[in-house]
């Protein structure tokens, strides 16, 4: 007897299964997010001449003026 506690787990009682893929491990999901983090510095660093890793301008299209806080 499947117990179901509501209309939605009917479904997932029923004849009805979820396929489950396998969890990646923790060292390729962090490659990964890296390669992305890279192409997107990468992509604002060209596109706003200003290295957000290194918090300093490059030369280029826009003139970058340090204030003061």
């Amino acid at each position: 007897m499947d117990v179901c506690r509501s209309k939605t787990e009917e479904v997932a009682c029923g004849e009805l299964r979820a396929v489950v893929a396998p969890v990646p491990a923790a060292a390729e999901i962090e490659e990964f997010f890296a390669a992305v983090e890279g192409k997107l510095l990468r992509y604002y660093k060209d596109k706003y001449n200003y290295d957000f890793a290194k918090d300093e301008p490059v030369g280029g299209r826009y003139e970058w003026i340090r204030l003061k806080p």
